[in-house]
């Protein structure tokens, strides 16, 4: 059997509707970004150019609020990880707070809450 896929190109035409939400609000000299949904392999080219905009903002303290978020890929973990290389530059630092025990164990798996250290949600409000 021939299966013919449609170049990638087309397929980024189609409009779809994005599986997360990031929102982000400015607490004194941090940033508390909330994301909700779902962070998978589509959603990645998204999400770094939000990161790259939040990196702009030259905050020193950044605190993801994953809790709303019920999958995270190994290339949104990378993003949130360059993220972080690049605030750090700078000297900022990088924090997740409150992650579903799912992706928590993802995070960990990964090694990714050596670089962004889990905290409670508490850290964002």
């Amino acid at each position: 059997m021939l299966t013919i896929a449609p170049p990638l190109a087309a397929l980024n035409l189609i409009p779809r509707k994005a599986r997360y939400e990031l929102k982000v609000r400015p607490v004194e000299q941090a940033l508390a970004v909330t994301i909700r949904g779902e962070l998978g392999v589509t959603e990645v080219e998204r999400l770094r150019s939000q990161l790259r905009v939040l990196a702009l903002w030259g905050r020193r303290v950044t605190v993801f609020d994953l809790e709303g978020v019920t999958l995270i890929s190994g290339r949104a973990m990378a993003a949130l990880v360059e993220y972080r290389d690049a605030v750090q530059r700078h000297g900022g630092l990088a924090l997740i707070a409150d992650p579903q025990p799912e992706v928590r164990q993802a995070l960990e798996r990964a090694g990714v809450h050596h670089l962004l250290p889990l905290v409670p949600a508490s850290v964002t409000e």
